[in-house]
């Protein structure tokens, strides 16, 4: 897929996108500096129904969290939203086609970093940008 078709399900969701984040962030007393969208959806190289991945990059009174509760994750310690025990929320559903019916869901991981974390498959590739770039 091209990365203008990637990006259609975020653009068309943007708004939903940044309310799920922000309760998420709210129910964890977590502040947000920047939201990121990052990889295959940025690349160009997501399937259909591929989640949609979230980086954000938390206030600096956050490191603390993350370097007790974060893991190694490609080049940066974050926090990923397993650590919380949550469901991954639901952005879409694909209304037609072959993969009719299967969900479009958001894949968040929190960090102190400015810069998403950079997987080894996504080097010499533009890998994020943030969401509030996405029209």
């Amino acid at each position: 897929m091209s990365h203008q078709t990637c990006l259609e399900v975020v653009k068309r969701n943007r708004y939903k996108i940044r309310e799920s984040v922000e309760e998420f962030l709210d129910i964890r007393q977590l502040r947000a500096v920047e939201i990121f969208v990052f990889k295959s959806r940025v690349t160009g190289t997501c399937k259909p129904y591929s989640d949609i991945d979230i980086y954000v990059q938390l206030d600096e009174k956050h490191r603390g969290l993350v370097a007790l509760e974060g893991g190694l994750w490609a080049d940066k310690r974050v926090l990923h939203k397993g650590v919380y025990n949550i469901p991954s929320p639901i952005i879409e559903i694909i209304q037609e086609g072959e993969h009719k019916g299967r969900e479009i869901t958001l894949d968040i991981t929190l960090g102190i970093d400015s810069v998403p974390p950079l997987p080894t498959k996504y080097i010499g590739k533009k890998w994020f940008m943030k969401l509030s770039d996405v029209i």
